[in-house]
């Protein structure tokens, strides 16, 4: 009884190092598979930080890289129609009130678009998407839309 009791725990210790320091190519596949199951589970707070560990074992894991973005875009999709929908519930919006939304606009962008734009382009470096374009396209008309970056003018060639 001793003996089997010994074998159990002995057992139970080498599974729980085997998985804290699992070799580097189950270490990521491991989690992905966690962070897809605790995706499915509906708990997403947890999918984000295992897939958040996966980028940092292997900055080039596309399905990481992809879930990451859609996440942060629609973080920040969230978040930026709660923002529009208070704004136009005012009728006449004073100056001081213009400019703290034009702020959290761009709070928007630096909390999610920014994490979400890095993940969608090495996404797509590693693998086209069609979709992933289109989101990455669309954090590039906001950036343009609250003025972080200014348009740009397609020359013709007799221009310099």
């Amino acid at each position: 009884m001793r003996t089997n009791r010994i074998i159990f725990f002995a057992s139970c210790l080498a599974l729980s190092v085997l998985y804290a320091f699992p070799a580097n190519g189950q270490s990521v596949a491991r989690l992905l598979q966690d962070a897809t199951l605790r995706f499915q589970e509906g708990k997403t707070a947890e999918a984000r930080s295992l897939y958040e560990a996966v980028v940092a074992k292997d900055s080039s894991c596309y399905e990481a890289l992809a879930w990451l973005g859609n996440y942060y875009y629609l973080k920040g999709k969230e978040e930026l129609t709660d923002l529009d929908r208070s704004y136009k519930e005012l009728r006449e919006p004073t100056r001081m009130q213009s400019a703290r939304h034009q702020e959290a606009l761009k709070a928007v962008y630096l909390n999610w678009y920014a994490k979400a734009e890095t993940c969608l382009l090495k996404a797509l470096d590693v693998r086209k998407n069609e979709h992933l374009q289109q989101l990455a396209d669309e954090i590039e008309r906001y950036k343009l839309r609250i003025g972080l970056i200014t348009p740009t003018v397609k020359k013709t060639k007799g221009e310099k």
